[in-house]
């Protein structure tokens, strides 16, 4: 499990480290380096109690279910429509390309035959 600590220099000295979000796990010492070992042993003991848990969470974005057999194929027809648009759009495109080719005098690569 990963964790972001803040970590403030204190003006009479030493450093203190908390656990973002998590106001128990803070500790004060000499050292960065010595405050971030003590937050850890806290967090460590409060996963060790039970009182921290990992969770792993669905982003929100993906479907929350499965899809019906009517819902696969309404996305299928529109994944469908989606591939011929682009198949079309590229049409267009290259014609365009095509064109501007043509007209600074570059040789069409479909009619250069190669020695």
């Amino acid at each position: 499990m990963q964790h972001l600590f803040t970590i403030q220099e204190e003006p009479s000295g030493g450093f203190t480290a908390q656990a973002v979000g998590i106001p128990e796990a803070r500790a004060t010492a000499a050292t960065r380096e010595e405050a971030v070992r003590h937050v850890t042993a806290i967090l460590i003991q409060m996963q060790a109690r039970g009182l921290l848990v990992s969770v792993q969470l669905q982003h929100p974005s993906l479907p929350q279910k499965a899809l019906t057999p009517e819902e696969e194929a309404e996305e299928q027809v529109y994944l469908e429509e989606i591939a011929r648009y682009r198949r079309e759009q590229y049409k267009r495109d290259r014609a365009v390309w095509e064109n501007e080719d043509n007209a600074e005098g570059r040789p069409d690569p479909s009619t250069t035959t190669s020695p």
